[in-house]
């Protein structure tokens, strides 16, 4: 099973995925890799991409799953597919056609996303069903009959390990293996690994004050972005670039951080402070989650993306955010963190 090697562009992706598709292409190509795909979208702003290519020996990510690239917008959101709910994949060409072996890697890696994100087997389409393009047109033969027997072969679950690429834009680590935040620091954001590493989108604190100091074995190196498995959150995004808060060493400097049996973090803590009704509408500026509690420790179910508005009818203060919150269809109660009251950051404009 192959691992996914990254060589995430610089260029040809915009920012927020909300991921409802997977989205199969052919490159249409004669003969080409993942590697030299990966190179071209590396190379310049082309105006075009998809996040994953796909040849008989590598997988190759060039945009975050958590950006959008410009794959299947020829549609015009026909049946709903667009670049902003999907990742785009692309199976790498033998004369024309896909082999065995790029087949075979690209279930692999479809049946890993869709366990990742929890998405149905009816919700792997073809670029064709995105904008009626006949893409891909190595299944298009015989109506689609090699589309069909790749639908039937979807079943189970793969988990792919991941595994970087170097390459000149991404950073090197001190010796590579540890990410040690030192004792000084009272708290440090984690993100979950479905969404970008910024303000607003953390989900808890780990807390090096309280431990002396914390050590993580780095599983992969984005840059200023590292990921690492923590005890009680598991695998998560944390954004440390090289300051004086935190070093890189090929060894845990404290001894805490190396042992999973050892919780080493803590969530953020939210009392509510106030609490009132008021009605309005908010109109969001960034990416954010929806929320069943006033908790940034309560697991997201939907998120607004930015420009979208929605309806509130009641406001909860807590000790770190201001919420709003409404009644959703379905008629549970929703909240929405608008306001970072730490640094009095909005993430909504709400009138």
């Amino acid at each position: 099973m192959l691992k996914i090697k990254r060589m995430i562009s610089e260029y040809n992706y915009f920012e927020g995925n909300s991921i409802k598709y997977l989205v199969i292409h052919g490159t249409g190509n004669k003969t080409d890799t993942a590697i030299n795909n990966a190179k071209y979208f590396n190379a310049c702003d082309r105006q075009a991409s998809a996040h994953y290519f796909v040849d008989d020996n590598d997988i190759v990510q060039v945009v975050e799953e958590f950006n959008g690239a410009w794959h299947c917008g020829d549609g015009y959101n026909r049946n709903g597919i667009n670049n902003q709910n999907s990742i785009g994949i692309e199976m790498c060409c033998t004369n024309y056609t896909y082999s065995d072996a790029t087949v075979k890697n690209t279930i692999e890696l479809v049946k890993e996303l869709q366990h990742k994100y929890g998405i149905p087997n009816e919700r792997v389409v073809r670029h064709y069903d995105a904008s009626y393009k006949c893409c891909p047109s190595g299944f298009a033969d015989n109506n689609w009959e090699k589309w069909i027997e790749f639908k039937k072969m979807i079943d189970g679950e793969v988990i792919i390990p991941v595994v970087k690429v170097e390459s000149q834009q991404q950073s090197e680590l001190a010796s590579g293996l540890y990410l040690n935040l030192k004792p000084h620091m009272e708290s440090w954001s984690i993100y979950n690994m479905n969404v970008k590493p910024i303000k607003g989108n953390e989900f808890a604190y780990l807390a090096p004050s309280q431990y002396g100091g914390l050590s993580y074995r780095i599983i992969e190196d984005r840059g200023d972005v590292k990921v690492i498995n923590t005890s009680c959150f598991g695998t998560v995004q944390i954004y440390a670039p090289k300051d004086n808060d935190s070093t890189f060493t090929d060894y845990p400097v404290y001894e805490n951080g190396s042992n999973d049996e050892v919780s080493n973090e803590v969530d953020i803590k939210e009392s509510i402070v106030k609490e009132y009704e008021e009605v309005g509408v908010c109109t969001v500026k960034c990416t954010l989650n929806i929320r069943n509690k006033p908790s940034i420790n309560n697991e997201p179910i939907g998120t607004y993306e930015a420009g979208e508005s929605f309806n509130y009818d009641y406001v909860v203060i807590t000790d770190n955010y201001v919420w709003v919150s409404y009644i959703s269809y379905t008629g549970v109660r929703r909240y929405v963190a608008i306001t970072n009251r730490a640094t009095g950051e909005k993430f909504a404009e709400c009138e």
